[in-house]
């Protein structure tokens, strides 16, 4: 099981979320879908043996989102921005 977020620029209301959340289901080998709208990702559940990052991309484009992999970038602990 590999599991993904993905960032959906405009997921602006319940009713994209859980269009959104719909569309990524219906992709064969995803297991588990969950949107947050108020940080505008879906994380995704999925069998990589039968789906790929590609393929519920692809799916949520091709429904007009413009949805990207999304990778949180680490935080420093201690360090401070003022030095």
């Amino acid at each position: 099981m590999k599991a993904v977020h993905i960032l959906i620029d405009g997921l602006r209301d319940d009713y994209e979320a859980v269009l959104a959340e719909m569309l990524v289901r219906f992709v064969e080998g995803v297991k588990d879908v969950a949107s947050i709208r108020s940080l505008h990702l879906v994380s995704v559940l999925f069998d990589e043996t039968v789906a790929s990052t590609t393929e519920i991309l692809r799916t949520l484009r091709s429904a007009g989102f413009s949805a990207k992999m999304y990778e949180p970038q680490p935080q420093l602990m201690g360090v401070s921005a003022l030095g």
